[in-house]
């Protein structure tokens, strides 16, 4: 299959509406308060200083509120992506160079799909290419404009993207405890 066959073959079947976050700050005490309000209720928040990466802005970094899921096909398999309160994400991958204008990390329309992104660039679950078309598929979704959706695009399929794939190591991310990836159902090829 090309790339825009695969990216066609995507669709959300359905999803639990805009997952709920917020910022963790980079203020000492402010930061200090969040993580003991998850830690009241048993969740362990990743230590802050585990948010490493050469482009990564911790102040970027939100926290889910609650749990989260969303069911999607791709490639004729059905998919479910359940994220637990305490998942933590830093937004879409945007050039800083491209970010304005309705381009930018975390906004209405890139909440969903950077936070799906992440857990598959992470986590490996799917090939990097997979990982993309479901990211473009998502912010089809979701509305994005074609000037927007390729600066988005531009992030998320460069060589630094491709290298933070590779170089990645899903033990040691962040995200994966926090969520679960699991196929659904097979879909029949239509003849």
């Amino acid at each position: 299959m090309g790339k825009l066959k695969d990216i066609k073959s995507f669709r959300v079947v359905g999803c639990s509406g805009e997952p709920t976050s917020t910022y963790i700050s980079h203020i000492y005490h402010l930061r200090a308060k969040l993580y003991t309000r998850f830690r009241l209720e048993d969740i362990k928040l990743p230590p802050y200083d585990t948010f490493m990466r050469e482009s990564l802005r911790k102040e970027d970094m939100k926290v889910l509120e609650s749990d989260w899921w969303i069911t999607f096909e791709y490639k004729k398999k059905v998919y479910r992506l359940t994220l637990k309160r305490g998942a933590c994400w830093d937004g879409a991958s945007v050039p800083t160079g491209l970010v304005h204008g309705n381009v930018a990390k975390h906004t209405q329309r890139a909440n969903i799909p950077s936070i799906v992104h992440d857990y598959l660039f992470c986590s490996r679950s799917l090939s990097f290419d997979d990982a993309n078309n479901i990211f473009s598929g998502l912010l089809r979704w979701q509305g994005m404009n074609r000037g927007a959706l390729a600066q988005y695009m531009i992030g998320v399929r460069s060589r630094k993207g491709r290298r933070i794939f590779i170089d990645g190591n899903p033990e040691a991310h962040w995200l994966p405890p926090f969520c679960e990836l699991s196929i659904i159902q097979e879909l029949k090829e239509e003849k």
